[in-house]
This record gives structure tokens, C-alpha cells and sequence, in this order.
């Protein structure tokens, strides 16, 4: 093999090793939601865009990855913005079986599947009230069990 391509082996594989540092499991599971678009500057809310329809990719105690036709509603981007000034955030609505929960995330990548043409957001949990978090993890606990 090579110098070059195992120069290009050793990136791939370090890549993926980055990729998948997840610290919780996901699980596929399909689950309607609503988001919107947050950016804030300074703690205050500058836009906020409408809530559109998505679905759940997979979930885990941390995280979320949905799929979406859109991820710039109403003028706003999920991308967190190069400006370090503005602070992008998505509020979820999540219909779980048993009860619908809301949540705050940060979006941490967006890609386009090119099978589908939609957009994938992987987000990052960051707040969610008391008794939403205790039905979510239950529903995470569930499905964990269940696979």
C-alpha cells in the first residue's frame, strides 16, 4: 500500500472514530414532531421562526436525529451561525405514545440524504421541563429494552 493511500486509510478511519463518539446509544425509532428555528444574541431572543412538521430518525437520552424538507423556515437556518454573537437553539414538540413533550436542542450537523432529498439534523438535547424528561427517558428505557 502506498504512503498516499494509507495516508487516506488512517484519515477515513479517524474520521468515523470522531463520527461515532456518541456517549449514548441511539435507537431507530420514527416519531412525529414540530420544530422551530430560535436565534438569540446575548440571552434575548432576536427571530424565531414558525413550527413545520419533521420525523424522529433515531433518539437517545442526549440526542435526537430527525429528518426534514426544510432546514431554513421563515428566513432562519438550523446551522449554527458564524457570527459567535448568535446562538442558534431548535424547540421540539415530540408526540411520544403516551404524551406530547417539548424540548430544546442544539443543532450540531445537518446533512442531505441524497436518496430522499430531505435534510437530516443531528441535535443535542439541552433542556427540557422535569416532568417531560422523566416520560422521554422512560420511553428511551423502553425501546432500549425492547431492541
Amino acid at each position: 500500500m502506498s504512503n498516499q493511500n494509507l495516508g487516506q486509510r488512517l484519515s477515513s478511519l479517524v474520521r468515523m472514530a470522531f463520527a461515532n463518539r456518541r456517549s449514548s446509544r441511539r435507537i431507530a425509532v420514527t416519531l412525529p414532531i414540530k420544530f422551530a428555528i430560535v436565534c438569540q444574541q446575548k440571552g434575548v431572543i432576536i427571530g424565531k421562526s414558525r413550527s413545520v412538521n419533521a420525523r424522529t430518525i433515531d433518539i437517545s437520552r442526549n440526542g435526537i436525529s430527525f429528518e426534514t424538507n426544510s432546514i431554513q423556515i421563515d428566513g432562519l437556518h438550523v446551522s449554527v451561525s458564524p457570527d459567535s454573537n448568535i446562538y442558534k437553539l431548535l424547540e421540539l414538540e415530540v408526540t411520544l405514545p403516551a404524551k406530547g413533550i417539548q424540548l430544546k436542542g442544539l443543532p450540531l450537523r445537518y446533512e442531505r440524504n441524497t436518496d430522499t432529498g430531505k435534510f437530516i439534523v443531528g441535535l443535542k438535547i439541552t433542556a427540557m421541563p422535569p416532568e417531560d424528561r422523566k416520560a422521554y427517558e422512560a420511553f428511551v428505557k423502553e425501546k432500549m429494552n425492547a431492541s
